[in-house]
């Protein structure tokens, strides 16, 4: 199995300590790095295109999506919503590595590609899996991981 891992966003909220959740793929409580991870990567208003222009004026006007950090960023289909819930509840498959749920299909969604300028370099739509980290996290960071198995 190949997995490219990309992390996404990285808002760091704030120094917590955070028992994991115990049970991956099941429902965590008070699970805000997912929460935060959903309310910037799965929108309904987000852009279904992958018209470079257009991306870059969505990140111009949300400067928060610009991280030298994160210079690849992910968003999923809105409509796709619950089906993204499930990958961290029972729908989910633990890849044995801490919090990490794999789906148990693949996902389109558009991958946008920046330089550390936040200028956009590249956007596509992929289909892949995705991993997600479905609990809280000592930084409060979502993270997808995606691979094609």
């Amino acid at each position: 199995m190949k997995l490219v891992l990309l992390q996404t966003l990285c808002f760091a909220i704030g120094l917590v300590t955070i028992e994991p959740n115990p049970e991956p793929c099941t429902s965590a409580n008070g699970n805000n790095a997912y929460d935060e991870f959903l309310s910037k990567h799965v929108c309904n208003d987000t852009l279904v295109n992958i018209n470079l222009n257009e991306w870059q004026m969505l990140f111009n006007e949300h400067k928060a999506l610009c991280d030298s950090n994160r210079t690849t960023q992910s968003f999923l289909q809105y409509n796709d919503k619950s089906h993204i819930n499930g990958v961290c509840k029972r729908n989910g498959l633990n890849i044995h590595m801490d919090n990490l749920c794999i789906s148990n299909h693949a996902f389109s969604f558009i991958t946008v590609k920046m330089d550390n300028n936040c200028n956009i370099q590249n956007v596509t739509n992929v289909t892949k899996y995705i991993i997600l980290g479905c609990d809280k996290f000592t930084f409060m960071e979502a993270k997808i991981i995606y691979g094609k198995i």
